[in-house]
């Protein structure tokens, strides 16, 4: 699954910044790139999806077409 893979790099990229093999200045310029790619806003999309819409009281077709338009909407934005 992509998100696990992500995870991992985040998880690989943490790790090398605790052991000081990488500075401030690359972390920032990690985050910065990471801001500008279509990762991040398929990000926001996702926890938009999972905390408002999948948990509310919403039916089940409502919620499937809720989180096709939040693609769509995130699709649109990259």
């Amino acid at each position: 699954m992509q998100k696990q893979g992500i995870i991992k790099h985040v998880d690989r990229v943490m790790d090398s910044y605790k052991k000081g093999e990488i500075t401030n200045a690359q972390l920032a310029k990690i985050i910065e790139n990471l801001q500008k790619s279509p990762i991040f806003a398929m990000s926001i999309v996702n926890m938009a999806d999972a905390h408002y819409v999948q948990s509310s009281g919403l039916a089940a077709e409502e919620k499937q077409r809720a989180k096709l338009d939040f693609q769509r909407f995130a699709r649109g934005y990259c």
